[in-house]
């Protein structure tokens, strides 16, 4: 577990993929501010790393940072395009922000990567909703 993680990284700091997985377990754990470091080292060693992204965006997201959060999907995505856990989380963010018309669209696109998953299912349904009464 982390034990392990911050002992790799101890012995080598410069490891983007072990700076990333070692953030992903404490963002498991609540962790925010030591998962957010972890994961900017991450992102700073290879800015490349979709998965490190978005896991920054959601520990940023979780820290009250909606901004800098969404700047974090967005490159997750751009990075690539069917990160699931970058999209949905986008998604959400955005109908929780009001953008309904946008969320939509990355709802309806994290359920083309995931049909079976209930949870965008209902994030999905629930942004329609919020977009039709919008109107």
């Amino acid at each position: 577990g982390i034990a392990e993680l911050e002992k790799a990284v101890g012995l080598n700091p410069y490891f983007a993929e072990g700076q990333s997985n070692l953030g992903s377990f404490l963002l498991q754990r609540g962790r925010l501010p030591e998962a957010a470091a972890h994961l900017t080292e991450a992102v700073r060693l290879d800015p490349r790393l979709s998965e490190a992204r978005g896991n920054l965006g959601a520990a940023l997201l979780q820290m009250g940072r909606q901004g800098d959060a969404i700047d974090q999907f967005r490159e997750a995505l751009r990075l690539k395009s069917d990160n699931f856990t970058a999209r949905f989380n986008l998604g959400c963010t955005l109908m929780y922000a009001g953008e309904y018309r946008e969320a939509v669209e990355h709802l309806e696109a994290a359920l083309r990567i995931n049909s079976s998953d209930t949870d965008v299912q209902a994030k999905y349904r629930e942004a329609l909703d919020l977009l039709s009464r919008s109107h």
